[in-house]
């Protein structure tokens, strides 16, 4: 059931607790949310053959938030050493494809504006807040005690993945074919 009615008194669960909905630990989920909305939005517009395998690079992603996400909120109902060691191989992953996407690329002297392709600007677009979606989450885990594995996965991947989008944009405007523009 999608409606349950629950959060009708501004309240919602959390872990196993009721927090008020204004809680920052809200803030952090519901950006993590955003975020993997947003990359929804940048595969929709990668129907080109030469970026089909980026979309799957943003499944994965998604798929990784999801797992932030119930890693924090629902942390009883998880396998949690199992989520840390696949968010450890995730973020390995992501280690190893943005050098070899940074390796193929043209060498960057100067700041880039968002731009180009519609996916790619969109992209940016989540770059910007993956980097809300790590500060969040440094706020959050100053204020919430948690075990130190979760904090040395979380903050390392979050950290990773707007440098990864960046780089993800930048190959889908090279794949296209669409110039970049600078910012100097």
């Amino acid at each position: 059931m999608i409606s349950t009615k629950t959060g009708d008194k501004g309240k919602s669960q959390w872990q196993t607790t009721r927090l008020t909905k204004d809680c920052p630990n809200f803030d952090l989920i519901g950006d993590l949310d955003e975020l993997i909305s947003l990359l929804g939005v940048v595969k929709s517009f990668l129907v080109q053959a030469e970026v089909e395998d980026i979309k799957l690079k943003l499944s994965r992603i998604q798929k990784d938030l999801m797992l932030i996400s119930s890693l924090l909120a629902y942390k009883q109902v998880v396998e949690v050493k199992q989520v840390i060691h696949d968010l450890n191989k995730s973020l390995e992953t992501i280690e190893v494809d943005q050098e070899a996407i940074e390796a193929n690329l043209p060498h960057q002297t100067v700041f880039l504006l968002p731009a180009g392709a519609k996916p790619a600007v969109f992209c940016q677009l989540a770059r910007a807040v993956a980097r809300r979606c790590e500060r969040r989450a440094v706020g959050y885990f100053k204020t919430n005690r948690q075990p130190p594995k979760i904090r040395s996965t979380i903050l390392p991947y979050l950290n990773r993945l707007s440098d990864y989008l960046y780089l993800i944009a930048k190959l889908i405007n090279n794949r296209l074919q669409v110039k970049e523009e600078w910012w100097v």
